[in-house]
């Protein structure tokens, strides 16, 4: 299954780039975005462990992740970042 996940390839940064993430989890696109110009969550990414948000990211193919613990994984994420009223199966199915 191709996915996509945190990356920390520094040698790429930019200083428009950040990475609160943890290298290697699964990622999402953000649920929310600001209004704010400065912000950056309209370019970047959030961790479904950490909920840090992210500019580097990668796809990788993970072939021993099923789809169950994939969306699993995104259920969690959600519920652990207040969105419990989301249809995670929905939203990890987005992502792939």
């Amino acid at each position: 299954m191709h996915i996509l996940v945190a990356g920390r390839d520094t040698k790429q940064l930019t200083d428009r780039d950040f990475v609160w993430t943890v290298e290697g989890e699964l990622v999402m696109m953000p649920p929310d975005i600001c209004d704010c110009p400065d912000c950056g969550c309209e370019r970047s990414v959030v961790g479904l462990a950490s909920s840090g948000a992210s500019t580097m990211f990668q796809v990788i193919d993970h072939p021993a992740m099923t789809r169950d613990e994939y969306s699993q994984a995104f259920a969690d994420g959600l519920a652990r970042q207040g969105y419990e009223d989301v249809d995670a199966e929905a939203v990890a199915d987005y992502h792939l």
